[in-house]
């Protein structure tokens, strides 16, 4: 199967499959003259899909309290909530399948049956590795109105320390 950068929204994507220099018609989408990714030939993105994969549990694995409304097929998450492809839910499950064709032997239910982020329902997971630890948005506005403006407990200064270290650039 051959997609091309223009099937994808990211650009780290993007960039490993311009740095493959191979031009050609997309069978995804349809493009003439882009640059392409040939899943028979090429492997380059299937390790990077490969941890996003990995997060993500089959829904008879999870544990029966787990929220219904977080649960979702495969496709939807890479193009909803990762915001991966630019291209539709149905392609974009083509897309990873031949992408991830090895994955996909081994683990079909990921990419066929509804999935979770079994981590999203734990919360000694989130109060170590989230940014606001368990607490929602309007908990954190509350918390600097009306208890502490200054001196707040409800973010994880550790993983905001280093999300703004990733993000740092030197002008």
């Amino acid at each position: 199967m051959i997609c091309c950068e223009k099937c994808f929204i990211d650009i780290e994507i993007k960039a490993v499959i311009k740095s493959l220099n191979q031009l050609g018609k997309c069978e995804l989408c349809g493009k003439n003259n882009v640059y392409i990714y040939n899943t028979e030939i090429n492997n380059e993105l299937a390790d990077m899909f490969d941890d996003l994969l990995n997060l993500y549990t089959a829904s008879g694995d999870l544990p029966p309290d787990y929220p219904p409304e977080n649960v979702n097929l495969l496709k939807h998450e890479l193009c909803g909530r990762w915001n991966i492809f630019c291209i539709d839910a149905d392609l974009a499950y083509r897309a990873i399948t031949g992408i991830c064709h090895e994955k996909y032997q081994e683990h079909p239910e990921i990419f066929d049956a509804p999935i979770g982020i079994m981590e999203l329902n734990r919360k000694d997971y989130l109060e170590e590795h989230s940014i606001m630890k368990n607490y929602e948005w309007e908990d954190f506005v509350e918390g600097i109105k009306t208890k502490n403006r200054f001196h707040t407990d409800y973010i994880n200064k550790e993983v905001l320390f280093s999300f703004c270290n990733d993000i740092q650039k030197n002008i």
